[in-house]
């Protein structure tokens, strides 16, 4: 069924992850491209679905391969436009190799309950089951079970697909920091991840990672001056690229964690007056994604950090900064 082999699943972006390429003489180099985490210039015509669902135009892509017959093209609508109904009807009718795809994006959409077992899966396919699994430990707090997962990921995507291995890789060393704890090997990790993804197009995960890395250096710093500047370094990095319209959540912890690798730094330098209006602007900058609706333990954190900072910020009109401070302590 699925001749083109490795696809370039778990790559980009959902729902584009999901989809499956047919085969066709002429994807040789847009083929390679893909699974290098390149987005191509030309496309093949049979893959015009693709590129148009890449570019974030899910009807146009459905729309595609709307007067195809193939259970493939029945499968990649699915998962462009889906509906519980549809779920249950293509499974009593698609081919054996597709079910544990059509279960991933089932339970992706909630029309599962638990993810599908892998069954007879290799190589990227099989990665991207163990990676929903791992999502789905995550999701029930057991983060040593998804790094288990994610390795064995990264371990079957490690062939067929190098860049799903890395990004599997990041996945990894994410779980790793929220279970463990950063270390100097989960640096190593990190700083692994984002050199195999240095010349793919994939800048967001990159960033993700990066702003990892650097918080890597700032909850190992203990105070120290040279790991908080190689902290602010990555954070800086990571916003080079992460905006507020693109991923907001990330921007604002970028934002709010460059303020507070800054506000533990010793004054010693005539610079440090400097970086203590830096890190006000920061975390000016993480309030305007942060609300006390939708996140009110970042939120109020911010906005206390915010005022303490606000009373050691040189002005010349220290007494506004002061009423300030007191009205966000309020």
């Amino acid at each position: 069924m699925i001749e083109l082999r490795p696809q370039p699943v778990g790559i980009f972006s959902l729902p584009v992850s999901y989809l499956l390429l047919p085969p066709t003489p002429d994807g040789e180099v847009v083929h390679r491209a893909l699974m290098a985490g390149k987005v191509p210039q030309q496309w093949p015509d049979s893959w015009q679905f693709y590129a148009l669902a890449l570019a974030g135009d899910l009807d146009g892509a459905w729309s595609a391969l709307a007067s195809e017959s193939s259970a493939l093209a029945s499968y990649n609508r699915f998962v462009l436009r889906s509906s519980p109904e549809e779920y249950s009807a293509l499974k009593s009718t698609l081919p054996c190799e597709l079910q544990p795809l059509l279960d991933t994006v089932a339970y992706t959409l909630g029309y599962l309950n638990v993810p599908p077992e892998h069954r007879d899966a290799t190589n990227e396919i099989l990665a991207l089951l163990l990676m929903t699994q791992a999502s789905a430990c995550l999701e029930q707090n057991d983060g040593q079970s998804a790094i288990q997962l994610l390795q064995a990921a990264s371990q079957a995507a490690s062939t067929a697909s190098p860049i799903f291995a890395a990004l599997l890789q990041g996945a990894m060393a994410e779980a790793m920091r929220n279970q463990q704890g950063a270390t100097p090997q989960l640096i190593q990790l990190y700083q692994r991840v984002i050199g195999q993804l240095k010349n793919s197009d994939l800048e967001i995960n990159r960033a993700e990672f990066t702003l990892g890395l650097g918080s890597c250096y700032h909850e190992l710093a203990n105070g120290q001056r040279g790991a908080l500047m190689e902290a602010v370094r990555y954070y800086q990095e990571a916003l080079q690229v992460l905006t507020r319209d693109n991923v907001p959540e990330l921007y604002a912890l970028a934002h709010n964690n460059l303020a507070l690798a800054y506000l533990a730094m010793p004054m010693n330098e005539a610079s440090d007056q400097l970086r203590m209006g830096i890190a006000v602007q920061s975390l000016r900058e993480a309030l305007k994604v942060y609300n006390r609706q939708q996140q009110p333990e970042l939120w109020s954190s911010a906005q206390l950090n915010l005022a303490n900072a606000l009373q050691h910020l040189p002005s010349s009109h220290p007494e506004d900064n002061l009423v300030e401070a007191v009205e966000l302590y309020e």
